[in-house]
């Protein structure tokens, strides 16, 4: 199996806000966790339905952050503003 990191288009809605819309390919459903930088919490979740999910939430400041993919258990990290 070939795993593409996913595609993710990044919005700034407003001051405090963000909105990511993602494609990840060779997974068609399934779940994406965003976690903490140090993987202790899980901070927004979505499933994947068709190789996308998209995610909306709040989030103080710019940050790097832990992505998990499942059923695969595929990780990455990512700049959330």
């Amino acid at each position: 199996m070939t795993f593409t990191f996913p595609t993710v288009k990044g919005q700034n809605i407003k001051g405090g806000e963000y909105f990511i819309t993602a494609t990840v390919k060779g997974v068609d459903s399934g779940t994406v966790r965003m976690l903490s930088a140090d993987a202790n919490s899980v901070l927004d979740s979505a499933a994947i339905t068709g190789g996308a999910f998209s995610m909306k939430g709040e989030i103080n400041m710019p940050e790097r952050l832990l992505f998990n993919i499942s059923p695969g258990n595929w990780n990455f990290r990512a700049f959330v503003e």
